[in-house]
């Protein structure tokens, strides 16, 4: 046997022992970056309940709207001759402070329904109608107190009252918006679960943005920006999930899916 035939026998005796030491590779290749990924994804759902802590921490405190407040309030729904049904600002009760986490502070801005976070309706079509009168209210209210011409029997101390405690709710809105859009960022570019997120917190979205949404869409309107849509995003994904998954209305079997 010549040297070259001797080559060309090792040669092939390599590559056939090559193929199987090369689909061995591949395998634990795949199985590796699988691994990743699970750990990946374990790492971003450990990271998504820290967040989701924080946010629960910062709004434990709650925000406070003085007697001074509720009563300009008061006085705003007053001028328009509105007797509403039910309300924490608007009632016949004596004034008093108001104390309410974030966000659902902004809601005693509204006349009706105001601060009960299972309030929110069960449907779209209604959600969306709520929010866009609530959007307006508020607008409405924030829009007269802040502007001298609209209410002129609020006195200059008064109106610096309010302004400050109006500034104060701006950043709190601000801080918890924030928050919430970190993990909406995670949400939307798929870096979380996003089944199992919206699975696991879907009623919490859904109660919360009912109160924040009409500050968020107001707070776009009057700075003409698109601050915290992303939230708004969020929010709808939650609304889609929970009224729409049919585990969700067993009860209703004639409930459908909108086209």
């Amino acid at each position: 046997m010549s040297v070259q035939d001797i080559i060309q026998d090792v040669a092939g005796i390599a590559t056939a022992l090559g193929i199987p030491v090369a689909i061995a590779g591949g395998i634990i290749a795949v199985r590796s970056l699988r691994t990743q990924a699970g750990a990946q994804r374990l790492e971003a759902i450990l990271a998504t309940n820290v967040q989701w802590q924080e946010i629960g921490k910062s709004t434990s405190t709650p925000f406070t709207l003085s007697t001074d407040a509720i009563m300009a309030i008061r006085r705003v729904y007053a001028e328009l001759n509105y007797e509403p049904a039910m309300s924490a600002t608007v009632t016949g009760k004596p004034a008093s402070p108001l104390a309410l986490s974030i966000p659902f502070i902004t809601a005693s801005f509204f006349p009706v329904g105001n601060t009960d976070r299972n309030a929110a309706p069960n449907a779209e079509e209604a959600y969306i109608t709520e929010v866009r009168a609530r959007t307006l209210v508020y607008g409405y209210v924030r829009t007269v107190l802040a502007t001298e011409k609209l209410s002129p029997w609020m006195s200059p101390a008064t109106r610096e009252e309010i302004r400050d405690q109006f500034d104060r709710l701006d950043r709190a809105m601000e801080q918890w918006v924030n928050k919430i859009n970190e993990i909406a960022e995670l949400y939307e570019n798929e870096l979380i679960d996003r089944q199992l997120f919206v699975r696991k917190r879907s009623v919490v979205i859904i109660q919360q943005l009912f109160a924040a949404e009409p500050y968020i869409l107001w707070r776009n309107c009057t700075d003409l920006q698109r601050w915290g849509l992303r939230v708004l995003s969020l929010g709808a994904e939650a609304r889609m999930y929970h009224w729409y998954l049919y585990l969700q209305h067993a009860g209703y079997p004639h409930f459908t899916v909108p086209p």
